[in-house]
């Protein structure tokens, strides 16, 4: 560790510690109101976001109060239970209204177990609102418009007619393609007619 050269003068020829602190003292007491000042304003305006881990902005709040304190600027325990929950969003004025009016002792450290056992508690909610959704999505009956196919029927892979395969099929790209259709039973010729207002229109 060095020092500069005007801290160093201030140090000549004192020879007790004492009158060195007091040198030292009298030169740069006060110079660290603008730090405190900063770092009193952004813990007073700091603002908890719920969409990020509530433990991680907790432990930020506390480290600016260590700092604080660091500067000669203690924060009771109390104190900063306060700025922990004026931090809050109102979306969580439930729980900080239930932390107020809680009997007993008002730590910080009790204030930072109830947020984040409550935000625990608001987690578990939204996970098991959406498994409950994502079941009845899965259990829920097929539409109406859904026309289900026999397991075995035969569906053409040119034109997605049930009833015949590629090789037999009439339309463009299939086996039969350009060939006279012969006669088919009433609903088959439906089928095919549907097939072809389906390629028209596609």
């Amino acid at each position: 560790m060095t020092l500069d050269y005007e801290t160093a003068l201030l140090m000549n020829g004192k020879e007790v510690a004492a009158n060195i602190w007091s040198a030292l003292k009298s030169c740069f007491e006060g110079k660290g109101l603008t730090a405190v000042a900063m770092l009193a304003s952004k813990l007073w305006q700091y603002h908890i976001q719920t969409e990020n881990d509530m433990s991680v902005q907790i432990q930020d709040m506390k480290n600016i109060a260590l700092k604080l304190s660091s500067l000669g600027y203690s924060l009771s325990n109390e104190y900063q239970a306060m700025v922990v929950l004026q931090a809050l969003p109102t979306d969580r004025n439930t729980i900080q209204s239930i932390i107020l009016n809680t009997s007993g002792p008002f730590t910080l450290q009790g204030t930072i177990d109830a947020l984040l056992e409550h935000e625990t508690t608001l987690w578990q909610q939204h996970d098991n609102v959406l498994m409950v959704h994502h079941d009845r999505k899965s259990r829920s009956p097929t539409p109406p418009n859904v026309v289900h196919q026999a397991p075995n029927r035969l569906i053409c892979s040119n034109c997605k007619i049930p009833g015949h395969s590629i090789n037999t099929c009439h339309f463009e790209g299939g086996g039969a393609e350009g060939q006279t259709l012969k006669k088919k039973s009433q609903g088959q010729t439906s089928e095919i007619e549907a097939g072809r207002r389906i390629m028209l229109t596609g």
